[in-house]
């Protein structure tokens, strides 16, 4: 899937009865999650925090892979403000894009996949 796919990718967003495109122009973060997932339970949070610092700058979408309601409640638990889309059911955009875990953080620059992450390691990070 290129990145023009992925921006006019049509999901469900949580708070409203229709599907939109995947909103943004310039610098994007896309991170797919699953609320169970216990490094996107630390992921989604963190990248709230850099939403809220850095709104305007930088463009944040979540992609949840849970139900409606799943998603509201962990959305709700952890204030999350962030727009946040639903990839169910059957997570179509994950399986377009060929996805085996998560959480998975794609970096958009322009119409350049900038990187991707999918799964995070301890030995990444250090």
């Amino acid at each position: 899937m290129s990145v023009a796919e992925l921006q006019t990718r049509q999901l469900p967003r949580l708070g409203s009865d229709e599907v939109a495109d995947l909103p943004g122009q310039g610098r994007r973060v896309r991170l797919l999650y699953k609320a169970g997932c216990p490094t996107c339970r630390v992921a989604l949070p963190l990248l709230e925090q850099i939403y809220r610092r850095g709104e305007g700058i930088i463009d944040i979408v979540a992609v949840s892979q849970d139900s409606l309601e799943e998603t509201e409640d962990f959305v709700r638990d952890n204030k999350i403000t962030m727009p946040v889309y639903l990839d169910d059911p059957g997570w179509p955009l994950s399986t377009e894009l060929g996805l085996a875990s998560v959480p998975v953080l794609l970096q958009l620059d322009g119409e350049s996949l900038g990187s991707a992450i999918e799964g995070f390691s301890r030995e990444e990070y250090r």
